[in-house]
């Protein structure tokens, strides 16, 4: 997962993304450290705060063509 790395470039602390989200910081904590899974809303609703897809965020690698 790449939320922790998006959340920094965006200046966001994990406090201000959990606000954003509706959810508490320690939800947030838990996506970032693999603890915890990603909802499909609160999936998009990051790629959708931080300009980048869900691909992206799930940390997969595009194949080169």
């Amino acid at each position: 997962m790449q939320i922790k790395e998006q959340r920094k470039k965006a200046g966001l602390t994990q406090s201000k993304l959990a606000e954003l989200l509706a959810v508490s910081q320690s939800t947030v904590c838990g996506w970032e450290t693999g603890a915890a899974t990603v909802p499909v809303a609160q999936l998009l609703a990051m790629a959708d705060l931080f300009c980048c897809t869900t691909d992206t965020l799930l940390g997969r690698q595009t194949a080169s063509a």
